[in-house]
């Protein structure tokens, strides 16, 4: 109510909105919803209670596939009890687990919640389970395979992915939010120390996902994806569209991170954790540059390539500045586009092409 300088049934619903919660628009309050959505959350935390032990104690040869895995990934025994990592054995398993009537489900309760029998992938190529808390609520289960067998994750039938970030809880610190692309880069990060860091869970994000960061006390988001060579110009695409729903949102301070590349192939946070250790993934996170610094610096690069490789054309550096001048046009904050104009005055590559100044959005000098 301080913070926000609202009365009380504004915070009320500010809170149930950060967590999850619903409020009832009238007296009449549906009760048959709320129980099952108590239901649903009961049979979810048992499900996670099942898949933790499973990895931890059953045997066979799938469980000890994916503890070898986890350990060639770097995590100890600590690390995966702390990230709620968890083995599925089957399907049948699991629902003959959570049948036992001292579990106190009914059938049909464990059949409107647990819909893995739609994949029969789920408990065979794909064991390793992950379980998909935002808010500290699981809101389902995602599934990963620890072979080839593609898609590299399935997950629970029903999963909400678009109402909150993956694994964000109560914003800490500097309330800057650390976007990653996996989850087990979030956990990973999470478990060493790092605030805040959250995972994608998908290809780009939604503004439900930015508002409840922000309901959140949220004030900046740091975007980190994976470096992965021959995949620029698709990681430039997801960082363009991703800067577009958050200035969309309103968001201005976006910060673009850029993993050192490690012998050439793809480097993660996952990755940048295990070999260099939670330092370098905190410095590459401090050096992140402001995302409008980040746009103009890819199509700098993309026609100094074009110079090298044929020359720029009149209608290259007529390209050249319109791609500028549209860039311009997304920045919202007056002094954000100062400092674009600055950096862009200030390369080598315009003071060689002596671009003239022109009526635009974005004056410039000579």
């Amino acid at each position: 109510m301080r913070r926000d300088n609202v009365e009380s049934i504004k915070a009320l619903k500010t809170l149930a909105d950060v967590v999850g919660l619903k409020l009832p628009d009238n007296p009449n309050i549906n009760r048959e919803d709320s129980h099952k959505y108590k239901d649903r959350a009961a049979i979810l935390e048992c499900c996670n209670s099942y898949f933790i032990w499973c990895l931890e104690n059953a045997t066979g040869p799938g469980t000890s596939a994916v503890q070898k895995y986890l350990k060639t990934r770097g995590y100890s025994q600590e690390d995966v009890k702390s990230m709620e990592l968890g083995y599925i054995p089957s399907q049948a398993k699991l629902i003959k687990y959570l049948a036992d009537p001292k579990r106190g489900f009914t059938q049909i309760q464990i059949d409107e919640v647990i819909k893995v029998k739609t994949d029969a992938r789920i408990g065979t190529s794909h064991s390793l389970v992950i379980p998909f808390r935002s808010g500290g609520s699981i809101k389902g289960f995602k599934f990963r395979t620890i072979g080839s067998i593609p898609p590299k994750y399935l997950n629970l039938s029903g999963l909400d992915k678009s109402g909150g970030f993956f694994n964000i809880l109560g914003i800490k610190g500097d309330k800057d939010i650390v976007i990653v692309e996996g989850e087990l880069d979030s956990l990973h990060a999470t478990v060493r120390g790092v605030r805040n860091v959250v995972a994608l869970a998908g290809s780009s994000i939604s503004s439900d996902q930015i508002k409840d960061a922000k309901r959140r006390g949220a004030k900046s988001f740091t975007i980190c994806l994976d470096t992965e060579p021959g995949e620029e110009q698709e990681t430039t695409k997801r960082l363009n569209s991703i800067i577009e729903v958050l200035l969309d949102e309103g968001v201005n301070r976006v910060y673009i991170v850029t993993l050192p590349a490690i012998g050439g192939i793809k480097t993660d946070p996952d990755r940048l954790l295990k070999e260099f250790g939670v330092e370098s993934f905190n410095s590459a996170v401090a050096h992140a540059l402001p995302y409008f610094e980040y746009l103009l610096g890819t199509i700098l690069l993309k026609y100094e390539m074009i110079e090298k490789e044929s020359g720029l054309q009149p209608k290259d550096k007529d390209n050249l500045l319109e791609e500028v001048l549209e860039t311009a046009a997304r920045i919202n904050e007056p002094i954000d586009l100062d400092q674009y104009k600055k950096l862009f005055t200030s390369q080598k590559i315009i003071k060689e092409l002596a671009l003239r100044r022109r009526a635009s959005p974005l004056p410039l000098n000579d």
